[in-house]
């Protein structure tokens, strides 16, 4: 007996050859519920679900009306092929021609001397000091990013109270409270992140759960699950139902990749809110330590960049999670194409079947990854920082402010540097703080600073 597998019973005797199903032509008996009923079994409407009580009564089985007597199989060598898609191909080298020229040009197509990391502002403004932020040594990112918007009032798009108060004509007081890298990151920038990251495992674990749910199988262990392997093609993990259609392998691609997409995204979100709250340990140090600068083109005693923007005991975990997390999400959803060969090697095209399969072991790895990312990010949100040093964040005004050493200091950006209270000007009635390459003296908790 041979079954072309692509028909679904539905227990009210019609065939519907809608979607790739390996199992429903074992149902087509028109005397199988009684035979349940008999039994004292449940019948479910999913065929699959049947066939651990069809095994005990096989005897009594009559597919198609006829009494089966035995069955015939023949196990097939396995064929490879290559399937390709020029349009694909096509889209893919267009954007990475796009990538090579962004690339080039920010490489080499910026003549100038851009502000790309903290150090590069840092020594920027030490080279050519800021006096719309003198006298404005503690204020913070924050406090500019709310206040410091143009309003009409000046060219400086700052009310004049708001100027006179900047310049130090009232010298603000150092609260010592405690702060914590998370603050280096608006509340938006978080929500963004975190939020889209948890969306993101919410939707991956309801997949899963009904994914195992519809699996076409009725041993659902985890050991089960694990022996379905990682992006395997196997009948009981493709997707299909009534309705469910792909019209050809390039929309099956599609389908199957889109959550790269969505994960590259996260990726980026990821990488930047990591970044800025690293830069702001970094920049927090300089409080407690003397050390050079981390320029991206780097003189005298200055350090360079990280390779990957990041301290490495921060990148290669991150490059090693990104990475598993790439492949966990590849064998979780994949194209499945699914071809009908003859005795005599002819393939049949009408039963050549387009779609994707999943891999339900896949996913709950992917869950754990992502769970382990997220719980990490925040984890890092809530280590301590200098209380001394405000945290600037990447806004260029409070950099600048922290950036008013004494005069004779001209190439300070060229040495070690630290930040803390300078020796007072002649006529200056209150102490000021800025990073300076002489000795520094400790900021005190709840005395006054411009």
């Amino acid at each position: 007996m041979v079954s072309r597998d692509r028909y679904r019973f539905n227990f009210n005797s019609e065939l519907e050859m809608d979607y790739y199903n390996p199992y429903d032509w074992i149902c087509v008996d028109p005397m199988l519920a009684e035979k349940f009923i008999v039994q004292g079994w449940s019948l479910s409407y999913r065929c699959y679900q049947t066939i651990p009580q069809l095994k005990k009564i096989a005897d009594q089985w009559s597919p198609r009306y006829y009494d089966a007597r035995y069955c015939m199989s023949e196990m097939m060598e396995g064929k490879c092929s290559l399937n390709f898609s020029l349009a694909i191909a096509v889209v893919v080298m267009i954007c990475n021609v796009v990538k090579i020229f962004c690339m080039s040009y920010m490489a080499w197509g910026i003549k100038d001397s851009p502000l790309i990391t903290v150090g590069d502002a840092v020594a920027s403004f030490l080279r050519r000091t800021d006096s719309t932020t003198r006298g404005a040594c503690l204020i913070d990112g924050t406090y500019f990013q709310q206040y410091w918007r143009d309003d009409g009032d000046d060219d400086h798009g700052i009310s004049s109270t708001e100027r006179e108060y900047i310049l130090g004509s009232e010298p603000m007081v150092l609260e010592g409270r405690s702060r914590r890298l998370k603050d280096a990151a608006s509340k938006g920038r978080w929500f963004s992140m975190a939020g889209l990251l948890s969306a993101a495992l919410i939707i991956v674990a309801g997949l899963l759960a009904y994914g195992i749910e519809h699996l076409k199988t009725s041993d659902r262990s985890m050991s089960a699950l694990w022996a379905m392997g990682f992006g395997t093609v196997r009948e009981e993990s493709l997707i299909g139902g009534s309705g469910w259609h792909m019209p050809s392998v390039t929309a099956a691609v599609i389908v199957a990749n889109l959550p790269q997409v969505m994960l590259s995204f996260l990726y980026l979100l990821f990488n930047g809110l990591l970044t800025a709250m690293l830069a702001a340990r970094e920049w927090s140090h300089y409080a407690q330590e003397r050390k050079p600068l981390r320029v991206s083109t780097p003189k005298g005693m200055q350090r360079s960049t990280y390779f990957l923007s990041l301290p490495y005991r921060f990148a290669a975990p991150l490059l090693v999670l990104s990475g598993a997390l790439h492949w966990l999400v590849s064998q979780s959803l994949f194209l499945a194409s699914i071809t009908t060969e003859l005795r005599d090697g002819r393939t049949l095209a009408e039963d050549t079947v387009s779609t994707c399969g999943y891999s339900p072991i896949a996913m709950v790895l992917t869950l754990s990854v992502g769970c382990l990312m997220l719980v990490g990010i925040v984890g890092v949100g809530f280590w301590k920082v200098s209380a001394d040093l405000p945290i600037v964040g990447s806004c260029s005004a409070a950099i600048s402010a922290a950036c008013h050493p004494p005069p004779g200091q001209e190439n300070a950006h060229l040495l070690p540097l630290q930040w803390g209270v300078i020796p007072r000007a002649d006529g200056d009635e209150v102490s000021h703080c800025s990073f300076s390459a002489e000795e520094v003296e400790a900021p005190v908790v709840g005395a006054k600073y411009a």
